[in-house]
């Protein structure tokens, strides 16, 4: 659904976009007119952020760096209707489609590597045989990942 449908959609995912850029945010969410949130950690690290936190984001727009299937399982938790990001991977499609989320990007890859560009993701491994049922497992498995590496990704 790479459709913007909603004049108050498309504001909101606008403002979203445009804050991050000025900011130079990885991530920033917008709605009703207002940022909700924002975040310039790497990573999955700000989305697994938002889905632990007890904020209510559904219907929000989102404006995101870089979005894989991971990212799109978390933003579907979230029940987010909008999304813009720079780089967009095509395993997150079926899941951006699915739950109904508008959305854009600048770029579509195959698939979104680590940080050295020799492997998947490993967040993008971790999401690779889940469904938006499985939101939950994806998002202990991704704080069982970071507590192993010493980090705490809670907000």
């Amino acid at each position: 659904m790479q459709v913007w449908y909603n004049t108050a959609m498309n504001k909101d995912l606008a403002l979203a976009r445009d804050t991050m850029a000025t900011e130079k945010l990885t991530l920033c969410v917008a709605r009703d007119g207002k940022i909700l949130a924002r975040d310039t950690a790497h990573g999955i690290v700000p989305l697994a952020r938002l889905a632990l936190s007890d904020m209510d984001f559904q219907n929000a727009a989102v404006a995101d760096r870089v979005t894989g299937r991971a990212a799109a399982i978390l933003l579907a938790r979230l029940k987010i209707s909008a999304l813009y990001t720079g780089v967009l991977s095509q395993a997150s499609l079926p899941i951006l489609d699915e739950a109904g989320i508008a959305y854009t990007h600048d770029t579509l890859t195959a698939a979104i590597t680590n940080r050295v560009g020799n492997a998947l993701c490993p967040m993008e491994a971790l999401a690779a045989h889940l469904s938006l049922r499985d939101a939950d497992k994806l998002l202990s498995g991704i704080k069982e990942f970071f507590e192993k590496q010493g980090v705490n990704i809670a907000c």
